[in-house]
């Protein structure tokens, strides 16, 4: 992946507004995240490869927290369980399991 925090970034920005937007708007928002974040964990995967040579403070770190972010996008979306937790408790989970990534993968 060429630039990670691109991916981490623009995540970001989508849930930051996703709340307000029509179903057809949350349903490209979960299909564009997820796709980001696809890409963001086989980056992540690679890392976690390359171990201690991968130069990052902690890819296994970033990588259970993409597992969760999974989640909390579907249930923001409306395309997946929301586990009793109303969208805002999601939302604020999504929000620092990206933030949990972006240390994750930064260099060390």
């Amino acid at each position: 992946m060429e630039d990670p925090l691109f991916a981490v970034n623009r995540i970001r920005e989508i849930l930051t507004s996703v709340e307000s937007w029509n179903q057809q708007g949350k349903l490209a928002a979960f299909a564009a995240t997820t796709r980001l974040l696809d890409d963001l964990d086989e980056h992540i995967t690679e890392l976690e490869e390359l171990g201690d040579s991968s130069g990052v403070r902690d890819a296994g770190y970033a990588s259970e927290h993409a597992a969760g972010l999974y989640g909390h996008i579907a249930a923001i979306c409306g395309c997946g369980p929301d586990r009793g937790h109303d969208v805002d408790q999601h939302h604020v989970w999504a929000i620092a399991d990206l933030g949990a990534i972006e240390h994750g993968i930064t260099p060390a």
